[in-house]
């Protein structure tokens, strides 16, 4: 609609303890809101908190990976539709060089959504998954290539969360 204005927040503070030089255990929260000047069906603002305990592990100079468990809570701002989810996270990072790297992570996990309508209640339990695989070379402040393979798992202003497939390019 013409003249509907948002306002997008994200907050993503991460606390680090490192155990030894090469393992650690953190503690990472994230806060989104989304709002539109005028919420309709087509404009839904929402709230979105998520915490995470993660345990990282560097092995030798080029290969780290971390490994951790994840909850969240979606609330809309339009509506009656919210939903908690919980599940399991981890990536590998691998260095083939100083200036080429790889990482490959995943998700998985299990949600519950509930919207209440004139019509009714409507309550799902889905297991949405994310694996995303990037390679970056970075060969100065001006050159940088990056390939992005995946499907990612973002808070959604349609209500929960979305699951975005893409292949992405870049220079």
């Amino acid at each position: 609609a013409i003249g509907v204005t948002r306002d997008y927040l994200v907050v993503d503070p991460t606390y680090t303890h490192s155990l030894t030089q090469l393992s650690s255990l953190s503690l990472a929260g994230e806060y989104q809101f989304m709002g539109y000047s005028q919420e309709d069906a087509g404009h839904i603002g929402f709230d979105f908190e998520q915490l995470k305990a993660l345990y990282s592990k560097t092995i030798d100079l080029r290969t780290s990976f971390q490994v951790g468990v994840l909850g969240n809570h979606y609330q809309s701002r339009f509506g009656d539709a919210h939903s908690s989810s919980g599940g399991v996270t981890g990536n590998v990072t691998y260095n083939w060089s100083e200036l080429l790297h790889s990482n490959l992570s995943g998700e998985v996990l299990q949600t519950n959504f509930k919207e209440t309508k004139d019509d009714g209640v409507l309550d799902l339990k889905s297991h949405p998954w994310s694996a995303i695989f990037t390679t970056v070379y970075d060969a100065g402040q001006l050159t940088k290539y990056s390939f992005y393979l995946g499907r990612s798992i973002y808070p959604s202003s349609l209500g929960g969360l979305s699951q975005i497939d893409q292949a992405r390019v870049q220079y």
